[in-house]
Order: structure tokens, then C-alpha cells, then sequence
């Protein structure tokens, strides 16, 4: 067994940017999340909604729940004056969205593509020219969302003439298997390409602090960064929408913490 690295290894998941997601990929993105936190890799989000925020939330909630340092874990590129639909870990701000896109890809060792609508399709194909290893689920394609499963099948036909470094095709072929269970095939590929990560869970059930405590954190960060925001915001529509996610941030902690009790 390969021993665990000293330096983690970053994975961007790129996916539909969208509110409105099909069950198959909210599932596969959510499994994806979990499992990427518990074998100790890093993730990078462009912190969009869809696919963005729902594989950040399920690894932000992976990470706690094993006390980790959801800083240390996860990182998210936004264009100058964005906020991160889900604001948790560290933050990192470009002039424009196309340098806050190309600084995610430059970040990440390997990019997952799910699901996607042309934006999904685009991150592939740049990461490819840079060498990274791209594994796209292909069973995420639903309601029109298939750059995943496009883009599976074009390095599928390319595979002799620019294969993944380090893995055989019979594995890559496993990003085929059905969703949201391949979640689990492509971080088995990403332990054959980078090895054991030092943050890895050895066993997830006994090291988990319960769910409550672990949302409490992070509804805390919440709070934290949207009080934070509050005097920087201007606009009175922005204003009015902050104190709305305030307040709810409020409630939730008041209910969770009266579960801690």
C-alpha cells in the first residue's frame, strides 16, 4: 500500500452551475463529497451553485465531523466582488470569472467532471492541454447535462494517442459504472494516481463527532463570514438579502444548540 503524502493533493469538481439540479447528480455530487474528505484530499470549487455548492457542503460536513480543518481542505475561486453560494474555507478572488476559472484549474492535481452544460465540457478540455488528469462520470448525464458523459466518451476514442498517465484504460472505464456509487470508482483512480493522503480516515464510523456538532461549526463559520460581509455591503437589495441569511443562520445555531444540550 502506498504510503500516506506529506502534501495534499487538490481535486476541482466541476459540474452543473445551476439551483435546479437532477436527483442523480445532487446524489452523486453529495457521495463524491463525503468520499473525497474521507480519503484526505483537498477540494477546489468555483463557488457557484449546483454541483459547487452541494460537493462543498457534503465534504465541509465530512471534514467536521472528523474534526478536520475545513481551511486546510477546502478552497474556492470566485471573480472580485463574488460570494460563494456556500461560504465555507478559504476563499481566493481573481479580477474576472475566467481568471478566478483558470486559478482553480491551475490549483487543482486532478479535475471530476458531473453532469455539466458547456462550462463542465470547457474546464475539461483546459486541463487536459495542461496535462492534469481529467475523470469525467459519464452516468451523471441527465435532463441535458451531459458534459460529463460526452466528455468520458471523446477521451475514451483519444485514449491511445493521449491516455491518463498512470492508469490503464480497464480503470478508467470503471467512471462508467452507475451513479452515484462510481463516486466510490473515482477515488479509488485518484489513490492509484497520487496514493494515500495524509488527511486520509482510517475509519470513518469511530471518528465521527455527531452530525449536530459538526453542523453547529459551520453554520458558526456561517454566521461569522455573513457578519463580516454585512458593513461591506452596499447595495440595499444585497443588504436586505444578508440580513435575511443572518437571521436564518441565527435560528439554525439557536435549534442546534438546544440539541447539543
Amino acid at each position: 500500500m502506498n504510503e500516506p503524502k506529506s502534501e495534499t493533493r487538490w481535486i476541482l469538481v466541476a459540474g452543473s452551475g445551476k439551483s435546479r439540479i437532477p436527483a442523480r447528480i445532487v446524489e452523486t455530487s453529495k457521495r463524491l463529497g463525503r468520499e473525497l474528505a474521507d480519503a484526505g484530499f483537498g477540494l477546489v470549487s468555483g463557488g457557484w451553485p449546483g454541483v459547487d455548492h452541494i460537493i462543498s457542503r457534503a465534504f465541509a460536513e465530512a471534514v467536521k465531523e472528523t474534526r478536520g480543518q475545513l481551511s486546510d481542505r477546502l478552497v474556492q475561486f470566485m471573480e472580485k466582488g463574488q460570494k460563494p453560494d456556500f461560504p465555507a474555507g478559504r476563499f481566493f478572488t481573481a479580477g474576472s470569472d475566467d481568471e478566478a476559472w483558470s486559478a482553480s484549474i491551475a490549483k487543482a492535481d486532478a479535475v471530476a467532471l458531473i453532469g455539466g452544460v458547456g462550462g463542465t465540457y470547457e474546464t475539461g478540455k483546459i486541463a487536459r492541454r495542461q496535462g492534469k488528469p481529467v475523470l469525467p462520470l459519464a452516468d451523471t448525464r441527465d435532463e441535458g447535462h451531459s458534459d460529463a458523459y460526452k466528455f468520458y466518451f471523446e477521451m475514451i476514442e483519444q485514449w491511445d494517442a493521449k491516455p491518463v498517465q498512470g492508469l490503464t484504460l480497464d480503470a478508467f472505464q470503471s467512471l462508467a459504472d452507475p451513479a452515484p456509487d462510481v463516486a466510490s470508482d473515482l477515488v479509488q483512480l485518484l489513490d492509484i494516481l497520487f496514493g494515500r493522503q495524509l488527511h486520509r480516515v482510517t475509519s470513518p464510523r469511530s471518528q465521527r463527532q455527531p452530525n449536530r456538532d459538526a453542523a453547529l461549526e459551520l453554520w458558526q463559520e456561517k454566521l461569522a463570514y455573513l457578519l463580516n460581509e454585512e458593513p461591506l455591503t452596499v447595495d440595499s437589495s444585497q443588504k436586505f438579502k444578508l440580513k435575511k441569511e443572518i437571521e436564518e443562520a441565527q435560528e439554525k445555531i439557536r435549534n442546534l444548540e438546544g440539541l447539543s444540550r
